[in-house]
């Protein structure tokens, strides 16, 4: 007979508690590396999106998309004639051109933020009310958080070993000049 406390060769003990993934893991198997695999990637995304006006860049896209999509939609009513027809379609390419710039160059978002503001509402005029208003409304509203980001604090870091040492400090008394003079004279 065996011995039911003893484990079988080849599985791993269950812990206490309800029965989930960690708990079955098949024996030979790392579970610290299955387990960080995962997430590396979106706590790299998390760390790429949070050093950028990430959300404003995103509704000023979304906002010149919806505001070229309205530009091609097939109704009677609207007329593309001459250069107003080709400005309906530059400004709303700017206007995403724009957004993408916010996402990969934001050192510079407060530029592309004010350029964003001027072309949504510059839509109004050209592109069918700014995209039946809703493009518009999502630009300026993406132009807005992005010219109100601001980049977090960096961290303070360890200190490095040139921190650590402390500087040396003269700790001699100054003398005044005729003293030191004196008595650098007085040996002679």
């Amino acid at each position: 007979m065996t011995d039911p406390s003893a484990d079988p060769v080849g599985s791993v003990p269950a812990q206490a508690g309800p029965p989930d993934r960690e708990n079955t893991v098949p024996a030979g198997h790392a579970t610290v590396a299955t387990h960080r695999r995962p997430r590396e990637p979106r706590h790299r995304w998390r760390r790429w999106r949070r050093t950028r006006p990430f959300w404003g860049a995103l509704f000023v896209i979304l906002g010149a998309v919806e505001i070229l999509v309205s530009m091609k939609v097939p109704l009677p009513i609207i007329l593309h004639i001459g250069l107003q027809g080709l400005a309906g379609f530059i400004i709303p390419f700017v206007l995403l051109l724009s957004g993408i710039f916010l996402l990969f160059q934001p050192q510079h978002r407060m530029f592309y933020s004010i350029i964003a503001m001027v072309l949504a509402l510059t839509t109004w005029i050209t592109s069918n009310l700014g995209g039946f208003i809703i493009g518009m409304l999502l630009a300026l509203i993406g132009a807005s958080l992005a010219f109100a980001w601001s980049p977090r604090p960096v961290p303070a870091t360890a200190p490095t070993d040139e921190a650590k040492t402390p500087e040396l400090t003269d700790t001699r008394v100054d003398e005044p000049e005729h003293t030191a003079h004196r008595a650098g004279t007085a040996g002679t």
